[in-house]
């Protein structure tokens, strides 16, 4: 839970750091303002279904309440925000957003969870010294979104029970799609 937890409220509190910073224009305080309550909304939506999410482990399929989304707005959303607080952190990203088109049918809870999962991956794992790269491509009608990174060989041991990608598998399976990783 802190892992889903932690990745809404760090960003939170990254992007009220940059707000009290005085030099930025209206423009870009209004932006990183859209960005906190975004985070607190899903802050909230988080606290709100805590229970909900255990029980992911619990069922065969979790409970979904699936929309239809045009793929390439979503996923500008969803992508552009990680891409951002990566950069913060001092990580270069590079991006291959390709030609994405149609429309996604998913559990926008859920499917923002399976990002944020990944992207806290990244920022504890990545060697930040290396580009992390996303690249976004339709193939047969299909969506593929790959992440990848180095894994950073100089950090101290970094503890993981690995169930954050073991709810990215779960919940993109409920939502009719694959979930692989490579090491």
């Amino acid at each position: 839970i802190s892992h889903d937890v932690r990745t809404p409220l760090t960003a939170l509190m990254g992007y009220l750091e940059i707000i009290s910073d005085e030099a930025l224009s209206p423009e870009e305080r209004k932006a990183y303002l859209q960005i906190c309550k975004n985070n607190a909304q899903r802050l909230k939506s988080l606290t709100d279904e805590l229970f909900g999410f255990f029980l992911v482990f619990g069922k065969p399929t979790p409970d979904q309440q699936a929309e239809d989304f045009d793929a390439a707005t979503l996923l500008d959303q969803v992508i552009v925000e990680h891409v951002m607080d990566l950069t913060q952190r001092g990580f270069r990203v590079e991006t291959d957003m390709g030609e994405i088109s149609g429309t996604l049918r998913v559990d926008l809870g859920h499917f923002r969870r399976i990002f944020d999962n990944l992207f806290s991956n990244v920022r504890k794992y990545a060697d930040p010294d290396l580009p992390v790269s996303i690249s976004l491509r339709n193939e047969w009608e299909e969506l593929l979104v790959t992440i990848s990174n180095h894994i950073n060989q100089n950090q101290s041991r970094v503890e993981s029970n690995r169930i954050g990608l073991q709810t990215c598998h779960k919940l993109v399976a409920a939502m009719g799609g694959e979930f692989s990783q490579h090491r």
